[in-house]
């Protein structure tokens, strides 16, 4: 989709990846996994966030919590921290981050997917979203939906980005988590044909006519 976006290549995406094959240059075959029944689909940006933390280990062995906020139609990873503790006070903060960068107040509440964990369900949290238009909910508790989109982002950021290299300490953690969002951010994303997470998030779409205009020609 990078190739027909950039309009380096004008073919059929199918084509492409066929002769990618052929001459030896595919990409390593990842197994993709099903959909779970019930996970959120979002319409637009900023009508599902999915939150959650997960933890990596640096060689001066210290374990430190990584937290991810992402949009669910877009994928865009809207807000990140890297700390030495998981708290209320944290989650609360990085809630604020991501609010304050809306470009305008939404009109319907943001359904905002969490887990069980206690940073999440506390009273710092509640008192942040109280005023604002966010609405709460624990995954497989309030909804039946999982919250398997962050729990996969996670996994993405560790064995794509944060896993390839050493990491000495919390400082080079914060600055390749920084590096690590900022590439999957403008990288091209096959659920919105090649457009990067940042470009669907920003509104943009995917012209199909265009497409398969030049396809024809």
């Amino acid at each position: 989709w990078y190739l027909v976006n950039t309009k380096q290549v004008t073919a059929n995406v199918g084509t492409i990846t066929r002769y990618a094959k052929l001459l030896g240059i595919a990409e390593r075959k990842r197994v993709k996994k099903h959909r779970r029944r019930g996970s959120a689909v979002a319409t637009r940006p900023n009508q599902i966030w999915h939150l959650d933390v997960t933890f990596v280990r640096t060689l001066d062995n210290v374990k430190a919590a990584v937290q991810l906020l992402q949009d669910n139609y877009s994928r865009k990873i809207i807000a990140w921290s890297v700390s030495l503790t998981v708290s209320g006070l944290n989650t609360a903060e990085l809630l604020r981050k991501a609010y304050a960068t809306l470009r305008r107040i939404p009109t319907e509440p943001i359904e905002l997917i969490v887990d069980g964990g206690a940073e999440n369900n506390n009273a710092d949290v509640e008192h942040l979203i109280e005023p604002l238009p966010l609405k709460k909910l624990i995954a497989q508790v309030d909804i039946v939906c999982s919250n398997s989109m962050i729990e996969a982002m996670n996994k993405i950021l560790k064995y794509q980005y944060l896993f390839q290299k050493p990491i000495p300490d919390a400082a080079h953690l914060e600055k390749s988590v920084e590096e690590a969002v900022e590439d999957f951010n403008n990288r091209p994303n096959g659920k919105h044909f090649g457009l990067t997470p940042n470009e669907a998030y920003a509104g943009k779409v995917f012209d199909k006519s265009a497409y398969h205009e030049r396809i024809i020609d």
